[in-house]
């Protein structure tokens, strides 16, 4: 009977270790995808960030050319 017990306790350990060993894995599976995910939100952002500033800046540009071809006009 106590091999017996043995035996269940010895089996359910191992199944216990097991069931950590895949939990453990998992969380680093997860833990490396929400880097990666992070990378990828940061580097959309940034590109976002950086087609934006650039609109603005043609937007700019074309407004300094206006004022420019107007002063020109006002001389003229």
């Amino acid at each position: 009977m106590d091999k017996l017990v043995g035996a269940k306790l010895s089996q359910r350990g191992n199944q216990i270790i097991y069931e950590l060993d895949l939990a453990s894995h998992e969380l680093r599976t997860v833990k490396d995808n929400v880097y990666i995910m992070e990378r990828r939100m940061r580097q959309e952002l940034r590109h976002e960030y950086e087609r934006s500033i650039n609109e603005r800046e043609n937007e700019s540009r074309k407004y300094k050319e206006s004022f420019v071809n107007y002063k020109s006009d006002l001389n003229n």
